[in-house]
């Protein structure tokens, strides 16, 4: 197994904690963010070819975007509808990756995440 991965499995519950945190720290200053910015930012300098794992992705990306990163979250948001940040929506997302499933069919033995896609459409 690559030794970053290993590191990052070892580590996943810190990480989980970090990325709950900084979703919160957002979140919670959401109403200050602009709803518009003009920059744009680079991400490649900070990451190496050979992966800088998950505490350390996260960190750059703070670095490179969180200054550039508008605020489109909930009632802000007057475009498209695109998806939600709420709590229910995010638990959602969370879940769906944690959970990783190959949705197949609805009939036959086996996979079921096709009838819970159908059932939370």
């Amino acid at each position: 197994m690559n030794e970053q991965l290993r590191n990052d499995l070892v580590a996943f519950e810190q990480i989980l904690e970090q990325v709950k945190n900084e979703g919160l720290e957002f979140l919670d200053g959401v109403d200050r963010h602009s709803t518009n910015v003009p920059q744009s930012a680079d991400a490649q300098s900070l990451i190496d070819g050979q992966g800088v794992g998950a505490i350390a992705a996260i960190a750059a990306f703070k670095a490179c975007f969180s200054s550039s990163i508008v605020s489109s979250t909930g009632p802000r948001y007057w475009g498209f509808v695109t998806g939600g940040a709420t709590p229910a929506a995010i638990a959602g997302d969370w879940l769906t990756s944690i959970y990783d499933q190959n949705t197949q069919g609805t009939k036959g033995e086996g996979d079921n995440s096709a009838v819970i896609e159908l059932d939370a459409i």
